[in-house]
Protein backbone atom coordinates (compact mmCIF):
# COMPACT_ATOMS: atom_id res chain seq x y z
CA UNK A 1 0.00 0.00 0.00
CA UNK A 2 1.28 3.50 -0.86
CA UNK A 3 2.09 5.97 1.85
CA UNK A 4 0.08 9.13 1.38
CA UNK A 5 2.67 11.16 3.30
CA UNK A 6 5.17 10.69 0.45
CA UNK A 7 2.80 12.42 -1.97
CA UNK A 8 1.92 15.39 0.24
CA UNK A 9 4.92 17.36 -1.05
CA UNK A 10 3.92 16.60 -4.65
CA UNK A 11 0.38 17.98 -4.41
CA UNK A 12 1.01 21.25 -6.23
CA UNK A 13 -2.52 22.53 -5.76
CA UNK A 14 -4.39 19.23 -5.73
CA UNK A 15 -7.01 19.26 -3.01
CA UNK A 16 -6.20 16.14 -1.02
CA UNK A 17 -4.08 13.03 -1.66
CA UNK A 18 -6.10 11.10 0.90
CA UNK A 19 -9.17 11.65 -1.30
CA UNK A 20 -7.33 10.40 -4.38
CA UNK A 21 -6.15 7.22 -2.68
CA UNK A 22 -9.56 6.62 -1.17
CA UNK A 23 -11.13 7.04 -4.62
CA UNK A 24 -8.57 4.64 -6.11
CA UNK A 25 -9.36 1.96 -3.53
CA UNK A 26 -13.05 2.13 -4.52
CA UNK A 27 -12.53 2.59 -8.30
CA UNK A 28 -9.34 0.76 -9.30
CA UNK A 29 -10.51 -0.10 -12.81
CA UNK A 30 -11.52 3.48 -13.60
CA UNK A 31 -8.32 4.99 -12.23
CA UNK A 32 -6.21 2.48 -14.17
CA UNK A 33 -8.11 3.44 -17.34
CA UNK A 34 -7.35 7.13 -16.71
CA UNK A 35 -3.65 6.38 -16.27
CA UNK A 36 -3.63 4.23 -19.42
CA UNK A 37 -5.32 7.04 -21.43
CA UNK A 38 -8.42 4.90 -21.95
CA UNK A 39 -10.84 7.10 -20.04
CA UNK A 40 -13.19 9.47 -21.84
CA UNK A 41 -13.79 12.73 -20.03
CA UNK A 42 -17.37 13.87 -20.64
CA UNK A 43 -17.10 17.53 -19.58
CA UNK A 44 -14.27 19.90 -18.63
CA UNK A 45 -14.35 23.46 -17.39
CA UNK A 46 -11.73 25.77 -18.85
CA UNK A 47 -9.89 25.82 -15.53
CA UNK A 48 -9.77 22.03 -15.42
CA UNK A 49 -8.60 21.92 -19.04
CA UNK A 50 -5.75 24.30 -18.17
CA UNK A 51 -4.81 22.07 -15.24
CA UNK A 52 -4.88 19.00 -17.51
CA UNK A 53 -2.55 20.74 -19.98
CA UNK A 54 -0.24 21.61 -17.10
CA UNK A 55 -0.20 18.23 -15.37
CA UNK A 56 -0.15 15.95 -18.42
CA UNK A 57 1.97 18.01 -20.83
CA UNK A 58 3.75 20.55 -18.56
CA UNK A 59 2.25 23.44 -20.58
CA UNK A 60 2.09 26.86 -18.94
CA UNK A 61 -0.48 29.53 -19.75
CA UNK A 62 1.16 32.61 -21.22
CA UNK A 63 4.23 30.65 -22.28
CA UNK A 64 2.86 27.58 -24.09
CA UNK A 65 -0.69 28.69 -24.85
CA UNK A 66 -2.99 31.70 -24.66
CA UNK A 67 -6.38 31.98 -22.99
CA UNK A 68 -8.56 33.85 -25.50
CA UNK A 69 -11.91 33.40 -23.79
CA UNK A 70 -13.65 30.50 -25.48
CA UNK A 71 -10.36 29.37 -27.04
CA UNK A 72 -7.10 28.11 -25.57
CA UNK A 73 -4.77 28.84 -28.41
CA UNK A 74 -1.58 28.24 -30.23
CA UNK A 75 -0.69 25.00 -28.44
CA UNK A 76 2.13 22.83 -29.77
CA UNK A 77 2.38 19.13 -29.01
CA UNK A 78 4.23 16.26 -30.61
CA UNK A 79 2.04 14.29 -33.01
CA UNK A 80 1.99 11.38 -30.60
CA UNK A 81 0.90 13.55 -27.66
CA UNK A 82 -1.67 15.36 -29.81
CA UNK A 83 -3.30 12.10 -30.91
CA UNK A 84 -3.35 10.85 -27.32
CA UNK A 85 -4.90 14.13 -26.19
CA UNK A 86 -7.60 14.05 -28.87
CA UNK A 87 -8.74 10.68 -27.58
CA UNK A 88 -9.28 11.89 -24.00
CA UNK A 89 -10.50 15.47 -24.36
CA UNK A 90 -14.08 16.09 -23.27
CA UNK A 91 -16.70 16.55 -25.98
CA UNK A 92 -17.41 20.14 -24.91
CA UNK A 93 -14.08 21.14 -26.52
CA UNK A 94 -12.95 20.75 -30.14
CA UNK A 95 -9.58 20.93 -31.83
CA UNK A 96 -8.74 23.37 -34.61
CA UNK A 97 -5.46 22.33 -36.25
CA UNK A 98 -3.53 25.41 -37.35
CA UNK A 99 -0.39 23.72 -38.62
CA UNK A 100 1.04 20.23 -38.77
CA UNK A 101 4.52 19.03 -39.70
CA UNK A 102 6.44 15.78 -39.46
CA UNK A 103 6.90 16.03 -35.69
CA UNK A 104 4.40 18.49 -34.19
CA UNK A 105 0.84 19.75 -34.33
CA UNK A 106 -0.02 23.39 -33.57
CA UNK A 107 -3.67 23.81 -32.64
CA UNK A 108 -6.35 25.70 -30.76
CA UNK A 109 -8.87 24.15 -28.38
CA UNK A 110 -12.28 25.76 -28.82
CA UNK A 111 -15.31 25.53 -26.54
CA UNK A 112 -18.13 23.64 -28.27
CA UNK A 113 -21.85 23.73 -27.80
CA UNK A 114 -23.23 20.32 -26.94
CA UNK A 115 -26.80 19.46 -27.94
Amino acid sequence: MCRVSFFQSCGNGLPDWETLFSYYEKNKTGVKAIIADEYEITFLTKGTLKRLLSLKYQLVEGRDFEDRGEVLGTITLSKESFHSFTSILAKNWTFVVLEENTYNVIFDIKLSVID
